[in-house]
């Protein structure tokens, strides 16, 4: 958009916070952001309750997500590898956060599609999961 930046985000934060601190923190966030980034032109900071003591619902199979990601990395011949997995329950949601880096020569467009490929593969696989992945050069 015109060489701008608008960035959508999750910020989890203690499930025991007031909304007027967990407010100053998404502010917080933001002016940060805004501050390094001058092409940043919006910046949206959605607030989710996080508690690590709260793990509802079904277990999450690690093993099996590593083993997924691990086969798709594979049939991608080098073109990334995930440096770190980390997954969580939250309010009854499977949340699963990789990590990859991607060769630097890659395209966007190309290194999306790989990324988009990783989240559908386990969105398929686990019910009630929401996938993020971070893309960095290597």
């Amino acid at each position: 958009a015109n060489g701008k930046l608008y960035i959508t985000l999750h910020a989890d934060v203690d499930a025991k916070i007031t909304v007027e601190r967990a407010h100053e923190i998404a502010e917080r966030i933001k002016n940060n952001i805004q501050a390094q980034m001058k092409e940043v032109e919006h910046v949206a900071v959605h607030v989710e309750p996080f508690s690590s003591e709260k793990r509802r619902g079904t277990m999450v199979n690690e093993e099996e997500i590593r083993n997924l990601l691990y086969k798709t990395a594979e049939a991608c011949r080098g073109a990334f590898r995930i440096t770190g997995i980390v997954t969580y329950i939250a309010a009854k949601k499977r949340y699963i956060n990789i990590d990859c880096s991607f060769t630097k020569q890659l395209s966007v467009e190309d290194a999306h599609r790989i990324a988009s490929q990783l989240e559908e593969q386990l969105t398929e696989h686990f019910e009630e999961t929401t996938v993020t992945v971070h893309m960095e050069p290597s």
